[in-house]
């Protein structure tokens, strides 16, 4: 992925100053990319400031939060720009097939009300040149701030391949999946219920590194949102996970092939609620204001 940035002074204006951003991306992969957005939502906000690429995000149940990051090589820094986009519209005009070999440039300008995009085919040859027009949108700010601020005493990295295993296996026996990072042991999810109990273990030989010991009981149904996003990862890809007990569950994805790296919150299902907590330790849920973490 190639990017390019430029700045230069609107003749009408004396300020802003404009900014034009170009990314270029494997087409096909970044097209399911968009094509897992959507399932999360019809609009999203493109945002660059300093120098980096982000979409926010957050399920319809608020169970997920998500940052979606591409740090740009250049040194310029940009100003905070944001630009409305319709997934489903962004989604048609990408749609193309993994055999055509198609690249997409897309160019960012905050003079205009619209963005540029040059799709190009090394099997056809071919070019094409389209614009989408950006929507005015006023969407929730995303509030991950004070949940990056959390100390998480326990982390391992695995393959993705396990997580996908683990969704195809689980559910049957609770809705409450206990996790538990042991170092000598590995990353185990429990259940308990009526007809019997279930332990899937990822041997801690299996984690290319994994610190501290800690486990925490969590919903079965709050840890699957992250399920679509799961097919678009490159086949050696790593999940790291973090846990603390009674907090969200972070998890740091990465998309090579496009250079996005993917952090995310899930919240945790807290039983009780009347305990005594830390500032750092109080039962966090996305329905309430996290600026209280």
């Amino acid at each position: 992925m190639n990017e390019q940035i430029t700045e230069k002074k609107d003749p009408k204006f004396k300020d802003p100053i404009v900014q034009v951003v170009n990314l270029s991306f494997d087409c096909f992969k970044f097209y399911k990319f968009i094509e897992v957005l959507e399932k999360y939502g019809d609009e999203i906000e493109f945002t660059f400031e300093n120098r980096e690429f982000s979409i926010n995000f957050m399920d319809a149940s608020r169970i997920m939060l998500c940052k979606c990051t591409k740090y740009l090589d250049k040194l310029t820094t940009i100003e905070r720009m944001k630009f409305g986009i319709s997934t489903n519209d962004l989604k048609a005009i990408l749609r193309t097939r993994k055999e055509d070999k198609k690249e997409i440039s897309i160019t960012f300008d905050n003079s205009k009300t619209y963005i540029e995009l040059v799709k190009t085919s090394e099997k056809y040859n071919s070019r094409i040149e389209r614009t989408l027009n950006l929507l005015e949108l006023d969407l929730e700010e995303i509030p991950m701030d004070n949940l990056n601020l959390i100390e998480y005493p326990s982390k391992a990295n695995f393959p993705c391949k396990f997580l996908n295993d683990f969704f195809y296996e689980s559910g049957l026996y609770s809705e409450i999946v206990e996790i538990e990072i042991n170092e000598l042991e590995g990353i185990s999810f429990s259940e308990s219920g009526v007809i019997g109990n279930s332990k899937y273990l990822i041997e801690n030989q299996y984690c290319s590194k994994i610190e501290g010991n800690e486990k925490g009981s969590y919903s079965y149904t709050f840890l699957t949102p992250i399920k679509p996003l799961l097919p678009i990862l490159d086949k050696n890809s790593e999940i790291k996970l973090h846990i603390k007990n009674d907090h969200p569950i972070r998890l740091e994805l990465y998309i090579d092939s496009l250079d996005i790296n993917i952090l995310i919150y899930l919240a945790p299902r807290v039983e009780e609620e009347e305990i005594e907590y830390d500032d750092f330790d109080e039962p966090i849920s996305f329905d309430k204001d996290i600026d209280e973490i």
